[in-house]
């Protein structure tokens, strides 16, 4: 009997924490969704952007809005900005690497530990990767502070999301960089490209 109630709570778990990724027709947004919450991997057409998309992340529970950041370039991304993003040498794989974040400006950061991975493709976009199927997104994302003229190094295993990456060329796109204690304002954006043989 015990045996058998464990059992349909281990089902009922499932179906109420387990997502189902969900491909949206609006250039590139993907929901995961469960019973309880839905976590959307934005990525949008967007008139108002420079680079003609939005992307962002959103998180509903139980129906209500409880987070998320959404980032409309109406600046474009610059490649010699301030603050900086680098793989460290002898670090890359095709299952992650190690990056050093450096922060050359007089204001403090903070930002979190979301990012997208995009490949060049043959028409020479970029085009964000497919997501593994059943990856499971953290709930909050962790948010960190970088100090002026301080520097951050960050390891990124993205084959627990994008699997391991074919050869080619790609980038990894780290965005909502907003100063610090300043929810208000507007968000940066940081990306480094790199090759895999």
């Amino acid at each position: 009997m015990k045996k058998k109630i464990i059992i349909l709570i281990i089902i009922v778990l499932i179906i109420l924490l387990i997502p189902v990724p969900i491909r949206i027709k609006d250039g590139g947004s993907v929901e995961f969704k469960a019973a309880i919450y839905k976590y959307t991997k934005i990525h949008r057409f967007s008139e108002k952007s420079l680079t003609g998309y939005e992307n962002g992340w959103e998180l509903e529970i139980l129906g209500k809005r409880v987070g998320g950041v959404i980032n409309t370039y109406v600046e474009a991304i610059e490649k010699d900005s301030n603050l900086t993003l680098a793989i460290k040498s002898n670090t890359l794989t095709n299952k992650g690497a190690t990056f050093i974040l450096k922060n050359n400006t007089d204001v403090d950061y903070a930002y979190d530990d979301y990012y997208i991975i995009e490949r060049f493709d043959k028409k020479e976009n970029w085009v964000d990767l497919d997501l593994i199927i059943g990856w499971t997104p953290r709930i909050e994302p962790q948010v960190y502070t970088i100090k002026s003229k301080e520097e951050h190094e960050i390891y990124i295993e993205w084959s627990n999301i994008y699997g391991k990456l074919n050869s080619g060329t790609y980038r990894i796109v780290k965005n909502n960089f907003r100063k610090a204690n300043r929810p208000d304002s507007r968000t940066y954006s940081v990306y480094t490209e790199f090759s895999i043989d």
